[in-house]
């Protein structure tokens, strides 16, 4: 993929190019926003190989992927995706029917593994940080294999050292397997959303998401339960872009 579509979202976010749509009824973005990816950006809209399908979404356009090959790779050197050892928060919308097996939404390790991801187990969605030896994280307590849209967000304080949190539907619903790692997860692999990236552990890459995600965004540090609750009620509204 060309490094013009990692700066297009950039461009997007900062709205140094595209203009931002009138919004009616949508949520004020958190401050801290390091990438934000609505899926409505042009990098978004090139055809390719194995690219998964732009569909009408919960808010503009989502994506969605078949769960068999179609996947999403994000160049590594795109502004925003690295989240160094601080606090950071994901949260996106999903929706899904798979409820047998484990996916892979977003996935940005290496092979020891060594960075995040976002998946679901069993359609309980979660959040993985991975240090080199262990993954360890939250996940939902709950399912939402329902074929609605859900909105789901890992949240990660690491100082004090503490249990990450993850969230469904504004609701923190979450069963937690350790203390979040103060290791830095930055590593060269690029993001891939829809796939899983091989690993020492699972040594193979043909895990695929089945489902749609939208509103992907990215924050370098540790939402409140207030303004993730307030981003979900915002719903098909939205949060207010930069003008």
């Amino acid at each position: 993929m060309e490094m013009r579509g990692g700066w297009a979202c950039l461009a997007v976010l900062l709205r140094i190019s595209y203009p931002a749509p009138v919004q009616s009824g949508c949520v004020s973005a958190p401050p801290g926003i390091s990438a934000w990816f609505t899926f409505d950006e042009p990098m978004f809209r090139q055809p390719g190989e194995h690219r998964p399908q732009r569909v009408p979404g919960l808010v503009g356009s989502a994506l969605r992927f078949n769960g068999i090959d179609q996947y999403f790779e994000v160049p590594a050197s795109t502004p925003g995706l690295d989240v160094g050892d601080g606090d950071l928060t994901i949260e996106l919308w999903i929706r899904t029917t798979e409820s047998v097996h484990t996916r892979i939404l977003v996935d940005k390790r290496d092979h020891k593994p060594l960075g995040y991801e976002i998946f679901t187990y069993k359609g309980r969605p979660g959040l993985q940080l991975a240090d080199g030896g262990r993954g360890r994280g939250p996940y939902a307590e709950t399912g939402v294999a329902d074929g609605r849209w859900h909105h789901v967000a890992g949240v990660v304080r690491r100082l004090p050292p503490q249990p990450a949190m993850f969230f469904v539907d504004g609701v923190r619903n979450d069963a937690n397997y350790g203390d979040a790692t103060l290791v830095n997860l930055d590593v060269p692999q690029p993001l891939w959303l829809g796939r899983h990236h091989a690993n020492v552990d699972v040594d193979r890459e043909d895990i695929y998401f089945h489902g749609d995600i939208d509103e992907l965004t990215f924050y370098q540090r540790a939402l409140t339960a207030a303004e993730i609750r307030s981003i979900f009620r915002a719903g098909a509204h939205g949060k207010c872009h930069a003008k």
